[in-house]
This record gives C-alpha cells, structure tokens and sequence, in this order.
C-alpha cells in the first residue's frame, strides 16, 4: 500500500520495507530520511529500531495513542543513547470522535553507537531503559 500511495505522489524515493528493523540496518544503516512506525512499540523500543536506520538530521515519526509519562521518560533516556533528540509530541484529533492520539517526532542529532541495533528481540524483551512503575 505504501509502495502505490507512493508511486501515485510521484514519489521515487519512498517505499515501504519487510523486514525487522534490526535485519535491515546491517546494509541500510544511516540510508534513510525518515522512519515511521504505528502500533508498533513502546517509544523506547521504536527509537532503538529506528536510530541505526536515520541519517544525521533524519526523523523518526510515530503514531501514538495514549502516552504514559513514563513511556515518555523512557523514551527521552533512550533517545539520548541512540543519538536522538528528545521526543516532540504533537497532540492529533484526526477525526471527530478521536482521543488520545498523539504523532510523536524524535530527529536524529548524533551518530548512534555501532552496537544499535542489538539482536532481533532484544530491544521487546530487554529494553534499553525502564521506568520505575508503582
């Protein structure tokens, strides 16, 4: 879908890609200008897939619903690891009867360390930083 919508811009260089993230930043690392994701993680993990794919001054820009502080909290500790700036949350009513939804930037300041991304799964079950929760 996202290769059509695409094509009928008449945008040559965007397209959609069907692999891990993790996988695809071995050949692609620093390729790309954006990044985005929907449904996907929580930030934190978002920005650990996305920031070995970004280069300098590229973005990652996720659709979000409802944000808890501290995913919020976490994500700007990882972004900071990643070489990310900190997450710019732009409030979003895209119809009428929508809630909490939320499109959130984080753009690419420094390079990110080479051990990004770590293996396929890791960045789910072991991510990069979490918030004490009550």
């Amino acid at each position: 879908m996202i290769d059509r919508l695409a094509a009928a811009a008449g945008i040559a260089n965007a397209g959609a890609r069907n692999s891990r993230a993790e996988e695809l930043a071995a050949d692609r690392r620093g390729a790309y200008d954006v990044v985005t994701a929907r449904a996907l993680a929580p930030l934190a993990v978002l920005a650990e897939y996305a920031a070995p794919l970004l280069r300098d001054g590229g973005s990652l820009v996720a659709w979000k619903g409802r944000l808890d502080p501290a995913e919020v909290a976490d994500a700007t500790a990882a972004a900071e690891l990643l070489g990310l700036a900190a997450p710019e949350l732009t409030p979003v009513r895209p119809f009428a009867a929508a809630r909490d939804r939320v499109l959130v930037a984080m753009r690419k300041i420094a390079p990110t360390p080479e051990r990004f991304p770590r293996r396929p799964g890791v960045a789910a079950k072991r991510p990069l930083v979490r918030s004490v929760r009550p």
